[in-house]
């Protein structure tokens, strides 16, 4: 069963970072732009954040509701970039006042006075229960999260982004799979935040918006839920088909140069590669319904 998850549009998959998306190099460089990341204190946005500092980032936000984690990653930065400059903002983006402050904030530190890329990496596993036993208030906090905190992300950063500006929500395989046991929560929210980041492209065609599988990382805020996803996938958790950080660290820079712009408006995985992607860009551009969340097509 894990195998039909798993199933792939193109003929390699891979597990960690490789030459294509290396972010040093001069093609994916990201100097003197601006990137906010969300859930930036550890696990995938951690190195998001680490990955954009390798492309040469001028400015990045680091926002999530655990300031030595973000210090954390800031000094991880700071290991392999001395240009970029880094500013960190305790906020929880379910804070609507809050997280628009910190965008505020953040947007005056950049000389341009706009900011260019925004990565809405948080997330929520909600309430890791059967529907029936859940508490409502706990089942609805992945929603507050996965939903609104995305919302109030997106509606802050709008009045303030560049004329070409990148959005990347950091999404979840769990939305393309089967039934996974107590994650009614994790999985309902999620897919509906991938809808909303469809809308935010729909109603902004100026931007690049993609929505990112960032494939199976261990070292997540969310990887409590992984006994469930294993149970789902009929496998033991040690047999997990695991992925290196850096995998969708390096994809998201890729992401964001004008090589994946073919992609706006698509949901893609960090797992597919990205020259096999551009070998597809024809077939790509020519159905505006492949890699989107579409139900029912065809009537």
């Amino acid at each position: 069963m894990a195998d039909d998850i798993l199933k792939t549009p193109y003929q390699t998959y891979h597990r960690t970072s490789y030459a294509a998306i290396d972010p040093t190099q001069p093609a994916l460089s990201t100097k003197s732009k601006s990137a906010v990341v969300t859930g930036a204190g550890s696990g995938i946005g951690a190195g998001i954040a680490v990955s954009l500092a390798k492309s040469a980032v001028s400015y990045i936000a680091l926002i999530g509701r655990r300031q030595n984690a973000l210090e954390e990653t800031k000094s991880a930065i700071e290991a392999v970039s001395a240009s970029s400059q880094v500013y960190i903002y305790t906020v929880d983006i379910t804070d609507l006042t809050a997280i628009d402050e910190a965008l505020k904030a953040f947007a005056r530190e950049c000389a341009s006075g706009t900011l260019d890329i925004l990565i809405a990496n948080a997330g929520s596993l909600g309430c890791l229960s059967s529907i029936r036993n859940a508490s409502p208030a706990e089942w609805w906090n992945g929603f507050e999260t996965n939903v609104k905190g995305n919302f109030n992300l997106v509606h802050a950063f709008l009045p303030r982004a560049s004329t070409a500006s990148a959005i990347v929500h950091i999404s979840s395989a769990v939305i393309h799979g089967p039934y996974f046991p107590n994650e009614s929560s994790y999985c309902a929210s999620k897919a509906g935040a991938a809808k909303l980041f469809e809308y935010v492209h729909h109603e902004h065609p100026e931007m690049f918006v993609l929505c990112l599988q960032p494939g199976l990382v261990a070292e997540t805020g969310v990887s409590a839920g992984f006994e469930n996803i294993a149970k789902g996938m009929q496998v033991e958790m040690a047999s997990l088909p695991w992925d290196n950080v850096a995998l969708p660290g390096d994809f998201v820079v890729w992401a964001v140069s004008p090589e994946a712009h073919f992609l706006n408006g698509r949901f893609v995985w960090a797992n597919w590669d990205v020259d096999e992607l551009k070998d597809d860009k024809d077939a790509i551009l020519a159905d505006p319904h492949k890699f989107t969340m579409g139900l029912i097509q065809g009537l």
